[in-house]
């Protein structure tokens, strides 16, 4: 049996597949051009293209002295992506969030807690925008940070890195519960600001504790948002529930909603709506 082709980046090298060698200017002047057009910047398009920066940096200024054929096969690859995911219909391509009663309500505890400095839970079901919301509020307004957390990882030390992490921050490995607090608010205190921690169902109680800290200490509105269980845990938290300013559950996507969503996505026809709306009654 032959021994497989190694390659630079460690994937199978497509031109030994079809035995053509790509165009190094070419697709130089094509990169170039696609970065411009997505106002992408080389580090990110390194991290989708699975190369490392300087070699990205090094194709596009003609001076990358390794397997350039290698390196422009795979930005090959990457165009190509890319013109693909360009051919999709634009609703399939884009986070859609619709005007729903829903996405009104959690913008609305989101609004309040920025400006009034509080506490706020949001514990919806999955799939009502919750975390759609988040992410437009956050790129709507100056200092606010959003937060995900993450499975398994719901312990106090867990729980101030994640959210140091999406805040950053850099850490070195051996901060206790004490220095990730005190160089979370350091961060976050005197700025007015929002912290919007999503998937908060993740956290263990004492993840929760180490967040309410943070609100405490560094004066900052904390929303915590989350599936339906989360309100229960937040109940069970004194000091916690007693800081929750506002409240949002059970809230749910009526036919109105539904319609809306189905408009953004351009459903409108009479059949896969009427269809929509069941799946909604029956949810």
């Amino acid at each position: 049996m032959a021994a497989t082709p190694k390659t630079t980046e460690g994937r199978h090298d497509d031109r030994r597949a079809t035995g053509t060698k790509p165009d190094a200017g070419a697709i130089r002047a094509a990169v170039a051009e696609a970065l411009a057009a997505d106002g992408l910047t080389q580090g990110a398009l390194a991290r989708q293209a699975g190369v490392s920066a300087t070699t990205v940096s090094q194709f596009l200024s003609d001076t990358c002295r390794g397997d350039v054929a290698g390196v422009a096969a795979r930005l090959a690859r990457w165009l190509a992506d890319r013109a693909e995911t360009a051919a999709l219909p634009a609703a399939l391509t884009r986070e859609v969030l619709a005007e729903t009663g829903v996405k009104a309500a959690v913008w609305s505890k989101l609004r309040l807690t920025h400006h009034l400095g509080g506490m706020c839970m949001v514990a919806l079901k999955p799939g009502l925008g919750k975390t759609c919301t988040a992410r437009a509020y956050a790129g709507a307004h100056n200092n606010v940070w959003l937060a995900t957390m993450l499975e398994g990882a719901g312990s106090a030390t867990m729980a101030l890195r994640t959210v140091g992490g999406d805040l950053g921050l850099t850490w070195h490995g051996g901060e206790g519960v004490v220095e990730l607090n005190r160089q979370l608010c350091a961060k976050l205190e005197g700025r007015e600001g929002l912290l919007i921690v999503d998937e908060a169902q993740h956290l263990r109680p004492e993840g929760l504790e180490a967040v309410r800290q943070i609100h405490d200490k560094a004066r900052v509105g904390v929303a915590l948002l989350g599936h339906s269980e989360l309100g229960d845990v937040v109940r069970g938290l004194k000091q916690l529930d007693s800081r929750m300013a506002w409240r949002l559950e059970g809230a749910e996507l009526d036919a109105g909603d539904v319609a809306l969503v189905a408009e953004a996505f351009g459903v409108t026809a009479a059949p896969p709506l009427d269809l929509l709306e069941g799946c909604a009654d029956d949810w």
